[in-house]
């Protein structure tokens, strides 16, 4: 495991000469529910821990096989997921962010043992992927539109699954600042274009490796990004 926790430090340069886990700052982000806006969101309370579901953890979670992996969809797993992550800033409330497989697996086996449903974790990345990508999208949209602050968030609300990753506009809040403020159309584009890539999670793997002397040594390395699945 990482010294940290299996998150490789902010800043994070792994092998390839890229800046990873590069941290935002984060807002106070107000409710949309009350102040200023008003606004009715579709929201969902996660259950609390089932007791006949304690028994999983990681070691039997690692031994599950892929058939094992109902991989559900549906908006309430999807919505649980997406407040589970929301739990755990690490995977989230940077740019760029890399951590390791463990720290996906503590989702999905906090997900089964509140929600029942196992899924494996390229299942949850993809949830969370897909999420973070359909807000971006919207959230550009509505700017293109020049839709002030209240509207773009009544457009928002619409989607059903906006209140529970909201949290992510936390990361998005320098892209949109750029874009609001700007009135070029090569510009806009060329923003959209440059933050791509800062909204792709990856995970790193860290293995030992025995030295010439009989030492060993931990090395980290960085797996290939996760690729979302079209809509």
């Amino acid at each position: 495991m990482l010294s940290n926790g299996g998150i490789p430090p902010n800043g994070t340069e792994l092998h390839d000469g890229e800046e990873y886990n590069i941290p935002v700052a984060l807002r106070q982000l107000k409710d949309p529910i009350t102040e200023p806006y008003h606004i009715k969101c579709e929201t969902i309370v996660i259950p609390p821990i089932n007791p006949n579901l304690e028994f999983m953890n990681e070691e039997k979670y690692r031994s599950l096989k892929k058939e094992d992996f109902a991989n559900d969809s549906d908006i309430a797993t999807r919505k649980c997921v997406l407040r589970l992550i929301q739990e755990k800033p690490e995977l989230w409330a940077r740019k760029k962010v890399r951590v390791e497989v463990g720290k996906w697996e503590e989702i999905a086996i906090e997900l089964f043992k509140r929600f029942g449903a196992l899924c494996d974790i390229d299942h949850i990345r993809q949830i969370f992927g897909l999420a973070k990508q359909e807000l971006r999208e919207k959230l550009i949209e509505s700017i293109k539109a020049k839709d002030d602050q209240y509207e773009t968030e009544r457009k928002l609300a619409e989607w059903v699954l906006y209140y529970d990753i909201r949290y992510y506009r936390e990361v998005l809040k320098e892209l949109e600042d750029n874009l609001r403020s700007q009135t070029s159309i090569d510009k806009f584009e060329a923003i959209i274009e440059a933050d791509a890539p800062c909204h792709l999670d990856g995970i790193v793997r860290v293995r030992e490796v025995t030295k010439e002397n009989g030492s060993i040594e931990k090395v980290t390395e960085m797996l290939a990004p996760l690729v979302l699945d079209k809509k």
